[in-house]
């Protein structure tokens, strides 16, 4: 028989093998991950859960093991491929991997991450099957996947429920709302095949300066406790994860500026703990979330992401949190590249792991990271121990979660009916309205009477815009009606509605323009001249 033939034949039957092993490894009340023919110890939902993982981390081996330990950031970001490939038997993932986050959610702030998988929502939810059967079927000892999503005001998937931001939902002083927030959020999740919510965000927004005190409760910690405490639990009684975010001391970042000057907020101990790590402990304490983000900031000169004082003594052993930690991006590598404690990634890698941290994060293959905890593990720098507490606290997030009870989505059909109804509709508007804060409202004239008006004047930098309406962190490509379109639509003909922008929300160069004193430009310095364009004359 011809060489190649004969190559063709093997290949054939071992793919027949494989497809049949895969079909036997689904019985009644348990699955076969291992492969092995015999219900372990670790697939048996009866066993206490420190038995089933003493009894899977036994069977793990380093390569393994250190892929429970990273994210892989879902298609379009990292992961190139919509479904599972024959190459990801290539791929560093072979071996497992702890979570895929944002996987096929159509974001809009990113065009490479728009797919067809998206939506309708039962297609997404039969999608993120598809990928978990990969993992459970195509890997060794076949550990699901944790799927992560970002959720703080609304999942954060195409067409998902839209959700007031944070600072609006503070404003409504409302626990029973709030609650059924964080259920929306958790059906939703839920029912497209999320098992990890990013939510609530914990941070007082102490400082108006700081870029994202939009996605904050407020102010005090004592209501950010409480809303954060419903939130948590309305998204964890739908049987996913909530994950706290940014833990800890993120919200003052010194001189209130974003991006990369996330350092040294000037807090003092007793404001560390009463303000800053108050909503955390309380929600950790009363709540249970399952997840914690770690952020990128130092205090005191301790990354907190490094900091066995954070991440341990003050989360696990005082707090009494038992999930995993998961860094916010790229908070490893500034261990060396911001914070200069660590003398490389590696290093960097060492001390976040040795401090507490479980999972890493980044918008890049996490083949380095991964890499780099097996070089510290077999050259002795990172202790066998501290690799499988790290692991350990992973897996007992997905035995909790019933992962290796219930990896798929039982009825994806379903996901249609119960994702982003009229009745959660109802419920946004409801919440929208009690967010709502007048602070002045003289002669009563508002409500406005219709019947009393012939002209309304709308300006503003956001009057006409929508781009605002829609966040990274929440769901996209809902439709947006605008300020100036509602105002028209509920005028209807017989009111004129006159429209002027008025000033611009940001100037050209900014946010350098707030640092460096910056001439005007032509268009600016014409907008400035009297009279100004318009119907009409300013007083």
């Amino acid at each position: 028989m011809h060489i190649r033939t004969l190559g063709l034949l093997f290949g054939a039957l071992a793919a027949a093998f494989t497809a049949q092993a895969q079909k036997s490894i689904y019985h009644k009340g348990w699955t076969d991950f291992n492969k092995n023919g015999r219900r372990d110890v670790f697939e048996d939902v009866t066993q206490p859960l420190e038995k089933r993982l003493d009894d899977l981390l036994g069977q793990m081996t380093l390569a393994e093991k250190s892929c429970q330990l990273a994210t892989l950031y879902g298609y379009g970001r990292v992961l190139k491929d919509e479904m599972p490939t024959p190459n990801w038997k290539n791929e560093i993932w072979k071996d497992g991997i702890a979570n895929i986050d944002e996987e096929l959610n159509s974001l809009r702030e990113t065009g490479k991450a728009q797919t067809k998988y998206s939506y309708p929502f039962s297609r997404h939810a039969s999608a993120i099957n598809t990928i978990q059967h990969w993992f459970v079927e195509e890997t060794r000892l076949g550990i699901p996947v944790d799927f992560t999503n970002e959720g703080i005001h609304g999942l954060c998937h195409d067409r998902a429920t839209p959700l007031p931001a944070p600072i609006a939902t503070g404003s409504t002083w409302n626990r029973a709302l709030v609650r059924r927030a964080g259920e929306t959020v958790g059906r939703e999740a839920k029912a497209l095949g999320y098992t990890n919510v990013y939510a609530p965000i914990l941070d007082p927004a102490r400082d108006p300066r700081w870029g994202r005190v939009v996605e904050c409760y407020g102010e005090d910690p004592f209501l950010i406790a409480e809303l954060g405490k419903q939130m948590v639990l309305g998204v964890q009684s739908q049987g996913v994860a909530a994950t706290l975010k940014h833990y800890a001391v993120y919200s003052v970042p010194k001189g209130g500026r974003d991006g990369n000057a996330r350092t040294d907020p000037h807090v003092a101990p007793r404001e560390l703990h009463d303000i800053f790590l108050y909503p955390f402990r309380r929600v950790i304490q009363e709540a249970h979330p399952l997840g914690v983000m770690s952020s990128y900031n130092d205090w005191d000169g301790l990354p907190v992401s490094g900091s066995h004082y954070f991440l341990t003594e003050l989360l696990r052993q005082q707090y009494g949190f038992d999930g995993y930690v998961v860094s916010d991006s790229r908070a490893v590598e500034f261990l060396h590249e911001k914070h200069r404690v660590a003398t490389d990634f590696q290093d960097g890698t060492r001390q976040a792991m040795e401090a507490g941290l479980n999972v890493w994060t980044n918008f890049y293959s996490p083949a380095e990271y991964i890499t780099n905890v097996r070089t510290l593990v077999t050259s002795g720098r990172l202790s066998t121990a501290t690799l499988d507490q790290r692991v350990r606290e992973v897996l007992s997030v997905k035995f909790r979660l019933g992962l290796f009870d219930q990896p798929y989505v039982a009825d994806p059909q379903r996901a249609d009916k119960i994702v982003h109804t009229p009745a959660d509709d109802a419920f946004a508007l409801q919440l929208n309205r009690e967010s709502l804060v007048l602070l002045k409202n003289n002669k009563g004239l508002l409500p406005l009477k219709k019947n009393q008006l012939k002209n309304i004047l709308v300006t503003g930098p956001l009057a006409a815009e929508t781009s605002h309406a829609i966040s990274r962190y929440g769901p996209s490509n809902n439709p947006v009606t605008t300020v100036l379109q509602g105002l028209q639509s509920a005028a209807g003909p017989g009111i004129a509605v006159q429209y002027e922008q008025g000033c611009a929300a940001l100037s050209p160069g900014w946010p350098d323009t707030e640092l460096v004193p910056t001439p005007l430009t032509a268009a600016e310095q014409a907008a400035s001249r009297w009279p100004w364009p318009g119907p009409a004359t300013p007083t």
